[in-house]
């Protein structure tokens, strides 16, 4: 089947627009199909499978507490009265944070909260319509330790802390100005060293610079459309069987509600400020800063052999966003560790069938243990 038939068919039945953006998830499948027809009607009927999906997230959105520029922090209160610290989560800014907020049935912070303890999650909102949220410095000085600093206040203890992904990183760097608000801190595929395991995603990130730099000097943004073309061509080989073993599913299967909902966050991402973006490009990608001990951040070199707090260092065996080896490099920077390894992907710490009893337990485990 030509790729110009199979576009074509596919976009006959969109009621999603996803998998973003779909002339590129198109073409990688095709690719990657290497001219089996069967393989590429396989995907495309997986694609159609998840377009036509009845599937609406229906959660009943968390309250807010607090709000700063477009940052805000809502809250789960615990099952029973907590006697532990309340858990403040920070997610990436590149995709929204409801992915620790997934779905009905499944979403981390509710799970955790159940386990006694309020859960407060962070949300950068509208990151780019957000004057204080326009450089890393910016977002970790003005609005990072601010929402620490509120939380701080209102329970007068020392917060528990978790970061997933790029929110991981920016806690380092609020644990390295701020530790004492903080007890206990969880980083969740946390990127630091930045040369270290598969470095597939760094090579994409250095190979669209230039057309992430002329996007940014156009718009004044870094586009999410950049960002989720980058993650694609990591692995464009997965782009195909994803979507070919979604076709297969029966649908009674529970995973297909499941999968959706991950789908549906994934073509959900967020604009990056521009200078956010350039920072990441430039102190991250390309000369590994954060490694090498030269990120400065607020006026200091963060240096997380300085934190001295209990933490908790989780990596995903399989993830190609965040390759295992760029956790450890953090964990073992770290004067009071622990590390756990899961066989899962970046996703699959929080959206995977196991995730409840190999990563978010074992969180829940961490943070119950008095310091």
């Amino acid at each position: 089947m030509r790729q110009k038939q199979v576009f074509s068919a596919i976009v006959q039945v969109m009621n999603r627009t996803g998998p973003t953006p779909l002339a590129l998830h198109l073409s990688l499948a095709a690719m990657s199909a290497g001219g089996d027809d069967a393989r590429l009607e396989s995907y495309m009927a997986g694609v159609r499978k998840y377009q036509l999906s009845s599937y609406q997230r229906d959660l009943t959105p968390l309250p807010e507490i607090w709000r700063l520029g477009t940052v805000t922090l809502s809250r789960i209160q615990g099952a029973a009265a907590p006697e532990l610290p309340p858990l403040l989560v920070i997610p990436s800014m590149i995709n929204r944070s409801y992915i620790l907020d997934l779905m009905s049935g499944f979403s981390c912070v509710r799970w955790l909260a159940g386990q006694g303890r309020d859960v407060i999650l962070l949300d950068w909102g509208n990151s780019p319509q957000d004057p204080g949220q326009a450089t890393l410095d910016q977002v970790v000085m003005e609005r990072l330790i601010p929402a620490i600093a509120y939380v701080h206040e209102q329970y007068q203890t020392p917060v528990d802390m978790m970061g997933y992904c790029m929110g991981g990183t920016l806690l380092v760097s609020a644990a390295c100005h701020a530790p004492e608000v903080m007890r206990r801190l969880v980083f969740l595929a946390t990127p630091w060293d930045f040369d270290a395991g598969d470095r597939a995603l760094q090579a994409q990130v250095l190979a669209w610079a230039i057309s992430g730099q002329s996007l940014m000097a156009t718009t004044g943004v870094l586009p999410a459309s950049w960002a989720q073309t980058v993650f694609a061509c990591v692995d464009p080989a997965q782009v195909l069987n994803k979507f070919s073993a979604f076709a297969d599913k029966p649908d009674e299967d529970p995973d297909i509600a499941r999968f959706v909902a991950v789908e549906d966050w994934l073509n959900d991402a967020a604009d990056l400020p521009a200078g956010v973006a350039r920072a990441c490009i430039h102190d991250w990608y390309t000369h590994n800063q954060t490694q090498h001990q030269k990120w400065r951040l607020g006026g200091k070199v963060i240096l997380p052999q300085h934190i001295s707090h209990e933490t908790l260092v989780v990596s995903a065996q399989n993830d190609r966003l965040v390759p295992p080896q760029s956790s450890q490099s953090l964990a073992r920077s770290l004067l009071r560790f622990q590390e756990l390894s899961v066989a899962t992907g970046h996703i699959g710490l929080l959206a995977g069938r196991k995730a409840v009893a190999q990563v978010w337990k074992p969180i829940s485990d961490f943070l119950q243990t008095e310091s």
